[in-house]
């Protein structure tokens, strides 16, 4: 800022100072009728110097200039450590849930070396920023039950209600839903939708932030995010069925026979979709398919022999993680095929594969059906279509959250603002969307496109495969494209917030 343009700011004690040409003054006196300020050097036992001004502080005008007659030079480097330490306050009000050592990195980045020594210690200057923050926000809540979400947590940074549903300081399973009205249209015109949760990014006393999405002109975007304590079954059905009734109230109809629901091969979710939105379509991801295979493969101690090109362990369980890419009618035929000749020390794989993804098993003549059976994972349609297969959009999300949020278990006031803050980027970006954008995030890899593009074109060429008996061989050619393993996760700070919730 120019030295010569008068500026005010508050010293350690909340009284004013006066900045101009490189000096400091503090407030004197008033005049009479109180419309005019006199202020004296801040070195006033050595500097007589001093300055009149008018009385509004916040559109300062100087009057009398005294600056001439100080009885030392001016000192730039104490002023411009004194207008730091005001913007980091001002910044510390403005972001009450910011960490403070980001507020210290947007405010003073580097400074000259002068100003540098000058300044306070970085712990003072961090407890200052504390200290403001807790000024701004509400007290940390110690339980559950003494956590009231009140504005500006329950609205957007835009101003919209936020808050769909609280189920109350009385429920020892305290469920809080965001959204707004505008991410329910949004989610209404939906043809695929997804729903996942993730747990490092949540205030403590919660057990994971559920959220669901929906592709919408092409782009995946969190639409609905919901602070659980329980992953039940009877929890995922309240959070859609609140979702349900606010549309229905809107007049948008989420219920319909060509909505589809992809997530992780998690029942309690699945069964809650098939209750509420009875029309939906319910499908498992791929990518957690093929997650569930490879722990299997770990928990065998087989990790070794798998990531050793041309091993038999590899050979055979790249097969295994191809059979969601086999036609619904041929894939019991296909799977007693495969693994009739399987290495022996994959047996209990199989076994659980047959149970809960493919057959069933009988028990007292009577088939009982797997618990996810091949309609829900099987990806053969899906690709011919050119359909999504895999949540991973989510799964980004939930590696940009962990990046966004800084620390595990942050303060439920630093996670909502947080949250207000996506919300808004979230509202931008569809916002672009709409007006023609087409690079609103990262552009996916070429690998990853060419990776997609041979998988498809193996996939076409399925009846070719099957005429000539080789249907293994297609199987082998698709798993080698697929990506095993876990997920990767986004470099997370391993502190939390003081205070649990």
């Amino acid at each position: 800022m120019d030295p010569h343009i008068p500026q005010t700011i508050q010293s350690q004690k909340g009284k004013p100072l006066l900045l101009f040409k490189n000096f400091i003054y503090h407030h004197h006196d008033f005049n009479k009728d109180r419309s005019r300020r006199y202020w004296r050097c801040s070195q006033r036992k050595i500097c007589n110097a001093s300055i009149t001004t008018n009385n509004n502080l916040d559109a300062i005008q100087i009057l009398r200039d005294g600056s001439g007659k100080h009885l030392h030079a001016a000192d730039p480097a104490e002023v411009k450590v004194r207008t730091l330490t005001e913007n980091v306050k001002k910044r510390a009000r403005d972001e009450p849930n910011e960490r403070p050592s980001d507020v210290l990195t947007a405010v003073v980045g580097v400074p000259p070396e002068e100003v540098a020594q000058k300044l306070p210690e970085r712990r003072a200057m961090k407890r200052m920023v504390n200290r403001t923050q807790a000024s701004r926000r509400p007290p940390n809540p110690k339980t559950i039950r003494d956590l009231v979400i009140t504005a500006p947590y329950d609205r957007t940074l835009r101003g919209d209600p936020f808050l769909l549903f609280d189920s109350g300081q009385e429920d020892a399973d305290r469920l809080l839903i965001f959204t707004t009205d505008e991410s329910l249209r949004v989610l209404a015109m939906c043809d695929i939708v997804f729903s996942d949760g993730t747990f490092k990014t949540v205030p403590g006393a919660f057990a994971q932030l559920f959220s669901i999405h929906g592709k919408y002109m092409g782009f995946v975007f969190p639409l609905v995010f919901a602070l659980t304590m329980r992953l039940t079954e009877d929890t995922y059905r309240v959070v859609y069925e609140k979702v349900k009734e606010r549309c229905v109230q809107l007049r948008l109809r989420l219920d319909r026979e060509n909505l589809t629901f992809m997530m992780d091969f998690e029942l309690a979710n699945m069964n809650a979709v098939r209750r509420v939105f009875p029309q939906a379509t319910v499908r498992g991801c791929l990518f957690h398919f093929d997650q569930t295979i490879w722990r299997r493969v770990v928990e065998a101690g087989l990790k070794t022999e798998y990531e050793t090109v041309d091993s038999p362990v590899r050979r055979d369980v790249v097969t295994l993680m191809a059979l969601p890419f086999v036609p619904l009618d041929d894939l019991v035929e296909v799977f007693e095929e495969i693994t009739e000749d399987m290495d022996p020390r994959l047996d209990d794989i199989v076994t659980n594969l047959e149970t809960n993804y493919v057959k069933g098993v009988q028990r007292r003549r009577r088939l009982i059906a797997p618990r996810f059976g091949p309609e829900v994972w099987n990806t053969y349609e899906a690709t011919l279509g050119g359909e999504q297969r895999t949540n991973n959009a989510v799964e980004g999300w939930h590696n940009h959250l962990q990046l966004f949020m800084v620390v595990r278990h942050p303060s439920i006031w630093r996670f909502l603002e947080n949250l207000r803050k996506e919300e808004n980027t979230v509202f931008t970006q569809i916002t672009q969307v709409r007006g023609g954008h087409t690079q609103i995030r990262e552009p996916v890899n070429k690998k990853y496109r060419t990776n997609q593009r041979q998988v498809e074109a193996i996939v076409d060429n399925y009846a070719t495969f099957k005429e000539e008996g080789n249907v293994a061989g297609y199987l082998r050619a698709i798993g080698y494209h697929l990506k095993s393993g876990a997920a990767p996760e986004a470099p997370v700070a391993v502190d939390s917030d003081d205070n649990d919730l």
